[in-house]
């Protein structure tokens, strides 16, 4: 899965748009998902500071991991 297909998901499952950003963005209250020189990042953004980093070396991991976490939180849900 990449980052396209993530947001399909997201999307189709009723994910609230301002609780995640693709493009790794340092929003308050998000979850994001960061690509740095070939490395995929998944972290919390709070007032700009970032907790519960993961690292994953494939995009496809760091989407799946990401769409578990918004998929657990119940907070990040439209319905």
């Amino acid at each position: 899965m990449n980052r396209q297909q993530l947001k399909l998901i997201l999307e189709c499952e009723g994910i609230r748009t301002d609780a995640y950003d693709l493009d790794g963005g340092h929003e308050s209250e998000q979850y994001v998902l960061r690509e740095t020189h070939g490395l995929w990042s998944v972290f919390y953004s709070e007032r700009g500071i970032e907790s519960g980093t993961r690292t994953f070396a494939v995009e496809s991991d760091a989407c799946e991991y990401l769409l578990q976490l918004l998929r657990e939180d119940v907070s990040t849900h439209t319905r």
